[in-house]
């Protein structure tokens, strides 16, 4: 819809112009789309754009135009549910044990057998 005012006000002038202006204007659009958004979204919601991408095309072809306006959100919420279930089964599997951190001893650190340490809340 952005196109419109430049396309008319290209018409008014030669068709080379407006030919100029339409292919200007898809390779803007084509520009922002594919290339400035997705790395725009990477630092909102840190996805990777390949993963924002493949989301939006998965659920774009499962779910139609519904799919592609949600497929960020919850692709997001997926990643987020998925690592938390990741970081819950990594903690039981390791047994770890909290013990005082000797630079903050208000701090609890858990050290399991192999000797990495691991925040008592979520992987580092």
């Amino acid at each position: 819809m952005g196109a419109v005012p430049a396309l008319v006000f290209a018409t008014t002038m030669d068709l080379a112009t407006l030919l100029w202006t339409a292919a200007a204007v898809m390779i803007i659009q084509q520009l922002e789309g594919n290339v400035i958004r997705p790395f725009i979204q990477q630092r909102a919601v840190s996805m990777p754009p390949a993963l924002v991408h493949f989301a939006i095309v998965v659920f774009g072809v499962t779910f139609g135009w519904l799919g592609i306006l949600l497929a960020v959100p919850l692709a997001v919420a997926i990643t987020v549910l998925a690592k938390k279930h990741a970081s819950a089964r990594l903690r039981a599997r390791a047994q770890l044990c909290p013990v005082r951190s000797k630079l903050h001893p208000t701090r609890l650190r858990c050290h399991p057998p192999g000797g990495v340490i691991l925040p008592p809340y979520g992987l580092p």
